[in-house]
């Protein structure tokens, strides 16, 4: 179906070098300088704009011909913008494909793309004998670097010195790319349950049930479970030497630390922190009778903290010895969870018979409207 059709609706929009599915919500014709929308016949001028929802006003460099404002499946609306009709594509099997194919060389660029720079911008110009401020100054990039260093001279002296903001972005910037580039392998079903996960909480607007329907799906328990696993061995590989099993017990001791320190700042979406106001409010670590996020939340969580663990640890000042260290016990860890995958974590669509409570609640649980407001409002 045409994108010129009125009843079209699906599309393919080109944002940057990628596709992404959109959803065209209003077109504009400058003829007669009307929007229209595909699900009403009736027009709008783009002098009334004050319509129940109205669109923004066509941009002035988009006025002279028919554009479309659209609006990004699974983005915040935000997101949504009048675009030319050459940045659409009609949603076809072959354009879909394409897509695909954008994706996979923007990610095949991305990978690339640091190795060959970074002997380039990591190499620091020469300064002079009194290098401190001419140093700063030679670092700038392009004409504005050059005249700095024009002005400032051998000695650095002078009031051509960088702004404190623009030179604390380059420090912040070279120390980037000075950290070693840190991975980890996650196997591929523990990424689908990551992704179901952002779907559960995002679009359908459900929490994890706390605490967990069992004790033994806790963080807590079940760190403690994988170092019983790992200790003991299995028939193909021999139990850990002490120096393995040191390893592995302040690996799991700090990973429990560390998660009830990030839970609250960096592990939860918005939808859930009311969730753990509740669960806390009134209560104190000090007095006891607060219990810890281990204990209190899941399996998902756990893996939340250790997709993003290579970036934590990329920020701190911990030698790539240790680092590596950390990432091979980290793998060792989502390998067990993948094995156990089917007990530990629910299934499509949030569900999973093995995570049942008795009263068949499943590992998520519906929202009301009233605790969604409150929720994104904090």
């Amino acid at each position: 179906m045409s994108l010129d059709s009125p009843s079209t609706r699906k599309c393919l929009a080109f944002h940057g070098p990628l596709l992404y599915e959109a959803r065209i919500l209003h077109r504009y014709d400058p003829a007669t300088g009307t929007i229209t929308s595909p699900d009403s016949t009736t027009t709008t001028t783009t002098s009334t704009a004050a319509a129940a929802t109205p669109p923004p006003p066509v941009p002035p460099e988009l006025a002279a011909a028919p554009c479309f404002y659209i609006h990004y499946q699974g983005w915040k609306a935000t997101w949504d913008e009048w675009v030319a009709p050459e940045r659409l594509r009609e949603d076809t099997p072959a354009n879909r494909e394409l897509r695909k194919q954008l994706a996979r060389d923007a990610r095949a660029a991305k990978e690339t793309r640091p190795k060959e720079s970074r002997p380039k911008e990591a190499r620091e110009p020469r300064a002079g004998a009194r290098g401190g401020r001419g140093r700063r100054a030679a670092q700038g990039s392009g004409a504005s670097g050059a005249s700095a260093t024009a002005t400032t001279g051998e000695g650095g002296s002078g009031d051509a010195s960088p702004p404190a903001e623009d030179y604390a972005a380059r420090v912040q910037q070279a120390a980037q790319r000075a950290a070693p580039r840190l991975q980890l392998h996650m196997p591929v079903p523990l990424k689908a349950v990551l992704v179901d996960d952002w779907e559960q909480v995002t679009k359908n607007k459900r929490v994890a049930k706390l605490p967990p329907r069992a004790p033994r799906l806790s963080v807590a328990a079940l760190l403690q479970r994988y170092r019983a696993d790992a200790l003991r061995g299995d028939g193909d590989t021999s139990p850990p030497s002490l120096v393995q099993q040191s390893l592995l017990e302040e690996y799991l001791r700090g990973l429990a630390e560390y998660f009830d320190a990030a839970l609250p700042r960096l592990l939860l979406y918005r939808l859930e922190r009311l969730q753990l106001a509740q669960l806390t409010q009134g209560k104190s670590a000090d007095s006891g009778d607060a219990l810890p996020p281990r204990a209190l939340y899941g399996s998902v969580h756990l893996l939340r903290l250790l997709s993003v663990l290579p970036e934590l640890l990329g920020g701190t000042a911990m030698g790539a010895g240790d680092s590596r260290v950390l990432l091979r016990q980290s793998e060792a860890l989502l390998v067990w969870l993948a094995v156990h995958r089917d007990e530990l974590f629910p299934g499509e669509g949030g569900e999973s018979a093995d995570v049942l409570d008795s009263d068949g609640d499943g590992y998520y649980v519906n929202t009301s409207s009233q605790y969604e407001g409150v929720a994104i409002g904090m």
